[in-house]
């Protein structure tokens, strides 16, 4: 081995809305059901942190690390629609976030 090298680092991202939606007409044992359904995320974003180390063997560059994840968004749901006839509607949000922080990687 000719030494270990160790770095840090950094990645940050925004990401833009997006919105997306989907129709649905059936009928179901002889009920006309017809619905619409829209999910929008807003806000969304993620940044990461590590720390990396390398060595080299044998003309091979193998490197390694842990790091930590996080990430975040607002999902908007809204769904409108009839059941025989009879109209309903709802919407809720969430906050998205990761249910793990830290991971590892390898490589060479």
């Amino acid at each position: 081995m000719a030494g270990l090298v160790w770095g840090g680092f950094f990645q940050g991202s925004m990401y833009s809305n997006y919105k997306d939606s989907v129709t649905f007409s059936d009928t179901i044992g002889g009920v006309a059901v017809s619905e619409k359904g829209t999910l929008e995320l807003k806000n969304s974003w993620d940044a990461n942190i590590g720390l990396t180390l390398q060595a080299k063997t044998n003309g091979v560059i193998l490197y390694g690390g842990p790091f930590a994840y996080m990430t975040r968004a607002k999902a908007v749901e809204k769904i409108a629609g009839t059941i025989a006839g009879f109209p309903f509607s709802g919407s809720g949000s969430e906050n998205i976030k990761e249910k793990s922080n830290f991971g590892g990687f390898l490589g060479f």
